[in-house]
C-alpha cells in the first residue's frame, strides 16, 4: 500500500486504530467526568440543603429548650413565691390570732340558764387556767384551749385553700 511494506502498513494501521481508540476513550472519559460532575453537584446541593435543614432544626430545638427552661424556672419561682406567701401569711395570721384575747370569762359570767349552772353549755374546766390541758371526768380541754385550737385550725384551712387556689391559678 502506497509503496510501504506490509509490516509498516500494519504498524500504521495499528497506530491509527490506537489513536482512534485513544480519542474515543478520552471522549468517553470526558463524558463520564461531566456526568460525575453533575452527580457530584446534585449530591453537594442535597448535602448543603440537608445541612441547612439540620442547622435550622438544631436552632429550633435549642430555642424550644431555652424557652422550656425559662418557663420552668419562672414556674418554679412562682411556686416558691406562692408557697412563701402562704407560709408567711399563715404565720402572721397565727400570731394575730394568738394575741387576740379569749373571751371565756364572758361565757362563764353569763347568767345561769335553766338546768345549767355555768350558763355556757360547756363544762367548766378544772384545775389551771393556763391553757394547758389537764384531763377531767368529761375529758374536755379548757374552753380557752378549744377556742384557740378552733381558731388555729380554721386559719390553717383558710391558708390551705388560698395555697390551692394559687396552685390552680385562680385569682
Amino acid at each position: 500500500m502506497f509503496g510501504l511494506s506490509k509490516v509498516l502498513t500494519a504498524i500504521v494501521i495499528a497506530l491509527a486504530v490506537a489513536l482512534l481508540s485513544s480519542v474515543v476513550y478520552a471522549w468517553s472519559l470526558k463524558a463520564q467526568l461531566k456526568a460525575t460532575k453533575k452527580v457530584l453537584a446534585k449530591e453537594t446541593a442535597a448535602l448543603n440543603l440537608c445541612e441547612a435543614k439540620h442547622k435550622l432544626f438544631v436552632e429550633d430545638v435549642q430555642a424550644a429548650g431555652d424557652k422550656a427552661k425559662r418557663e420552668a424556672e419562672e414556674q418554679i419561682a412562682k411556686n416558691n413565691a406562692d408557697t412563701k406567701e402562704v407560709i408567711d401569711g399563715y404565720q402572721k395570721a397565727k400570731t394575730v390570732i394568738v394575741r387576740v384575747p379569749v373571751y371565756v370569762d364572758r361565757l362563764r359570767d353569763a347568767k345561769p340558764s335553766s338546768g345549767n349552772p355555768s350558763g355556757s353549755g360547756l363544762s367548766t374546766p378544772t384545775g389551771t387556767t393556763s391553757g394547758a390541758y389537764e384531763p377531767s371526768q368529761d375529758a374536755l380541754p379548757p374552753a380557752e384551749r378549744i377556742i384557740a385550737d378552733c381558731r388555729e385550725e380554721t386559719l390553717k384551712l383558710v391558708w390551705l385553700q388560698h395555697f390551692e387556689e394559687l396552685q390552680r391559678g385562680l385569682p
